[in-house]
């Protein structure tokens, strides 16, 4: 009778696959932490499987910030102040804070004609929107 395999606890479990190169598909960081967008490895293979192909987040990123840039100078305008969650998610790719943001607003983003973007948010959460670097 084979003796059956040890049991392995999550902890020593192996999260980050290290086969799998620095970058994933989408081109952001391969660390496992999809807390920019939040697809799951499962997404990933039914994407795969249905033939589609993945944004590439980094372009998709640029693209916006150029083009609400490109308004701000087209306009004249020194900068764009926004408040709105959803124009701060376009703009940032930041998570999204609707709900938390519903009672108490506590977020906007400041983006200058020089194409210079700050986030105002939550002092101990620069994970929201740490891994774009487009937002100072």
């Amino acid at each position: 009778m084979a003796n059956p395999a040890p049991f392995t606890r999550y902890s020593q479990q192996r999260k980050i696959d290290p086969t799998q190169g620095d970058r994933l598909a989408d081109g952001l960081l391969n660390d496992d932490d999809r807390i920019e967008i939040g697809p799951t490895q499962l997404a990933y293979k039914e994407w795969e499987q249905a033939g589609l192909i993945l944004p590439d987040l980094l372009a998709m990123r640029e693209y916006r910030w150029r083009r609400l840039t490109q308004h701000i100078v087209d306009r004249g305008y020194g900068g764009l102040l926004l408040f709105d969650p959803l124009n701060i998610r376009y703009a940032t790719d930041s998570t999204n804070m609707q709900l938390w943001n519903t009672h108490n607003p506590f977020r906007a983003v400041l983006l200058c004609a020089d194409g210079y973007m700050v986030i105002w948010d939550y002092k101990n959460s620069p994970f929201l929107s740490e891994f774009n670097p487009l937002v100072k």
